[in-house]
């Protein structure tokens, strides 16, 4: 549809148009932060059932652990051994994965020269140089600065989701492995 002679639209280049692209850049990097958050607090989380757990396993017989490799323990006795041990292998796998999700981690940027949005980067300017570095850069190289920070986020928020799974999963074979060696001595006798 061709706009009629009284109306009047923006250039493609104009400022409202750059406004719209600055405000979907700013609702990733919002939406990237949240995820991060989302990420950590789900870490805290598993950390706190992690620790009950272990609490949970301390009364453990581990120190018998000579009994999987002595012939005169039964079959049950060492499978009921064993299954504590892998528990407290997977409360061990959870809270590594937990702590490494919440655990800061600084990489330098893969691009040749320094972000402006990157908290790294922008600490290595002078103040003067970073601001006199953000003013002479043009809208464009700002924008790829912003994108670029944006995919550097997804990335941290991919890595810390898949701990977060790796730490569920572990947690999750722990609990049920801490219920059988809780169950399985009423039924063994």
């Amino acid at each position: 549809m061709q706009p009629l002679d009284h109306e009047v639209l923006p250039p493609e280049n104009s400022a409202s148009a750059t406004f719209d692209y600055t405000r979907i850049l700013n609702s990733l990097g919002t939406e990237m932060d949240g995820a991060i958050r989302h990420a950590d607090l789900k870490a805290q989380l598993i950390l706190g059932v992690d620790a009950i757990l272990l609490a949970a396993v301390a009364n453990f017989p581990l120190n018998e652990f000579g009994l999987i490799l002595n012939g005169s323990a039964s079959i049950a006795e060492r499978g009921v051994l064993l299954l504590e041990v892998l528990v407290v292998g997977a409360i061990l796998l959870s809270l590594i994965f937990a702590l490494m999700t919440i655990m800061p981690r600084i990489r330098s940027g893969t691009r040749g020269s320094a972000n402006l949005f990157f908290f790294a980067d922008i600490v290595k300017f002078k103040e003067k140089d970073y601001i006199e570095r953000y003013l002479t850069s043009s809208d464009d190289e700002l924008k790829e600065a912003i994108l670029a920070q944006v995919h550097a986020k997804s990335d941290i928020v991919m890595t810390k989701f898949e701990q977060v799974r790796l730490s569920l999963v572990s947690l999750f074979m722990a609990a049920v492995g801490w219920a059988a060696v809780t169950v399985l001595p009423i039924f063994l006798g």
